[in-house]
């Protein structure tokens, strides 16, 4: 079976949409262009006119249909028509070199001949699919993470790698952070207090919702035609303290009445200056914006809407995570309680009913679309009423706020419900073991010299010597110079003053080897005849002593251990820390102590 139409399209949304269409192989719902394929006679489609996706699709086509000495190198003109007896014919050029259109129609190849399903997750295509009730269920049973509304491929992807694939697994990943004293909203959605509400069925408030009270409040909601481009009504509800509600609707029969239904919403708005209006969505506002570019000298009876709008549908991004996998004002009113007049209308559904309105002139479908367009206003009210009860902070039992959630950690023993019943038990079995063994380690009285000293030391300032062991265990005392180096006076004058130098060396004992650290103790002296002040000693030793450096030359020359790892063994053995690039700098002290009749083996 060869890639279709319709499949090729599936494959733009979802490969297990064209799966199930290669399956069924409803060949009456299936366009098979004649091959070989006639440029100069029109090809029938089903569409009027021709989106990017469909240009892919009808390249797709060609690429792989047509024969291969009549393909052109680069591009070919196609003219086509639509499937009604008087639709007119037009032209469109295509790519023949489209490495899109190839990759799809080498993707609708492999996705038809397998045998098992691919897998699938929700989309934005789903709502417009014919087998979307079918997959609702399906999904709703393994309870897919993709159900969440709005959660990319990409996101999908990410919580897989970590083995999340259900809501009520996703719901165990989050844990209440602590709060900053001055605490900022955050731009991350938080897919995983999302699922927790579901699964707990609760609604969760990160923050309070800024929405506050007014005297006079506006509720604005649109209808358009999303592929046209045009906004045919505008609908308005006016509330005011004391007041019955006021209802506003701008119908517009073509889209040469758009400015007009615009002029009067704007001149009713400027009745109420500095009132807030409520929308729900971007639809509004990039509508206004669109009618302001369209019609310049609106702008003056516009100054102040745009900054008025306060889009509801940001809280519930940022603010309030409600236990519904959406954050559509549909389900969000329907949960709330709110119900339509016509019950199962929706945006697909209105704009079917103002195509059929369009054709007939039928009033009960105004009447329907005008009575829809004022539920959304009224839906809104609900809401926004809804905000101000978040905001409020009143106890319920079906509303939790997040600041009062026990700050719980995973890496603690301690009561972890949230990781299940299992690993509660290997929690409690593991306690004992823990305190016996790592507790106890952690004694200062217990633990052993070696491993107190063998701590890394932090890096000190150039020229300081940052390994500085904790004890000293033997105290060398030089004897001073009798005599002035200078004019070998013998009248010197010694100072009480201090000269040290500790030398960090090995032991070797008939038991075994251990850290050995020697103080060097000196004098400064004055000469009283030519008055030259001197060291009775000038250190030339190093920082570690000989038979550090005999150890290390053996595991270095005998065993082939890098400096990294020598470092590794002198710190965990015998608690002495040297630097590997120390070791690497002291390389001709080595040289010094290898025997000159040495040859290696």
């Amino acid at each position: 079976m060869q890639p279709t139409w319709d499949i090729l399209q599936a494959m733009l949304h979802c490969h297990y949409k064209a799966w199930q269409l290669a399956q069924s192989h409803d060949e009456s719902s299936n366009i098979h262009l004649h091959v070989p394929l006639s440029v100069e006679k029109p090809v029938v489609l089903p569409v009027t006119v021709l989106t990017a996706n469909d240009k892919i699709v009808l390249t797709a086509l060609y690429q792989n249909h047509l024969p291969t000495g009549n393909q052109p190198s680069k591009s070919l003109k196609i003219t086509y028509s639509g499937k009604e007896p008087d639709a007119q014919v037009t032209s469109v050029r295509i790519r023949m070199d489209s490495k899109k259109a190839q990759k799809l129609f080498t993707d609708a190849l492999d996705v038809i001949t397998i045998r098992e399903p691919p897998a699938f997750y929700r989309n934005p295509h789903c709502p417009f699919c014919s087998y979307w009730d079918t997959c609702y269920k399906k999904l709703k049973e393994r309870d897919c993470i993709s159900l969440l509304s709005g959660m990319s491929p990409r996101v999908i992807q990410k919580f897989h790698k970590k083995g999340i694939y259900s809501i009520v697994q996703l719901s165990h990943l989050f844990h209440p952070r602590r709060r900053r004293r001055h605490p900022q909203v955050s731009t991350n959605y938080l897919w995983e207090l999302k699922a927790l509400a579901i699964t707990e069925q609760k609604t969760f408030v990160l923050y309070p919702p800024d929405v506050k009270e007014s005297p006079v409040s506006i509720y604005l909601d649109f209808e358009g035609i999303p592929d046209e481009g045009w906004i045919y009504l505008i609908g308005v509800i006016i509330k005011e303290n004391g007041l019955q509600d006021k209802s506003y609707s701008y119908w517009a029969n073509a889209k040469e009445n758009e400015e007009e239904i615009f002029a009067s919403f704007f001149s009713l708005l400027r009745q109420y200056p500095q009132v807030p209006i409520y929308h729900y969505g971007s639809y509004e506002t990039k509508g206004i914006k669109q009618i302001l570019t369209k019609w310049p000298q609106l702008k003056t009876s516009a100054v102040s809407v745009e900054s008025n709008m306060v889009n509801l549908l940001s809280f519930l991004r940022t603010h309030v995570y409600p236990p519904i996998y959406s954050n559509g004002l549909k389900e969000l009113t329907r949960f709330l309680g709110f119900k339509w007049s016509v019950e199962g209308t929706d945006g697909l559904l209105s704009i079917d009913w103002r195509k059929s309105w369009e054709l007939d002139k039928d009033e009960k479908l105004k009447e329907n679309l005008i009575q829809y367009n004022l539920d959304d206003c009224k839906a809104l009210i609900v809401v926004q009423h809804w905000f101000l009860h978040l905001a409020a902070n009143k106890e319920d039992t079906d509303i939790k706020q997040v600041s009062e959630m026990k700050k719980q950690s995973m890496y603690k023993l301690q009561n972890n419900p949230q990781l299940g019943e299992d690993f509660q038990f290997i929690s409690k079995a593991a306690y004992f073991d823990y305190q016996r063994s790592k507790v106890y380690l952690k004694n200062k009285n217990t633990i052993s010299k070696a491993a107190t000293t063998g701590q890394k030391p932090k890096s000190g300032k150039k020229g300081i010597m940052v390994w500085k062991p904790k004890k000293v265990n033997e105290v060398i005392i030089l004897l001073p110079k009798s005599a002035c180096p200078r004019c070998g006076s013998t009248n010197v004058y010694q100072s009480k003053r201090k000269i040290l130098l500790i030398q960090t060396d090995l032991k070797f004992t008939p038991t075994g080897v251990r850290q050995h650290v020697v103080e060097y103790q000196a004098s400064y002296a004055k000469c009283s005849n030519c008055s030259l002040r001197y060291n009775n000693h000038n250190f030339h030793r190093l920082q570690y002593g000989s038979n550090v450096f005999a150890y290390v030359t053996n595991l270095y020359v005998g065993y082939n251990l890098s400096n990294y790892m020598i470092s590794r063994i002198m710190q965990e053995q015998f608690g002495i820390w040297i630097s590997p690039m120390y070791l690497v700098m002291r390389k001709e002290k080595w040289c010094m102590m290898v025997p000159k009749n040495w040859t290696g083996s």
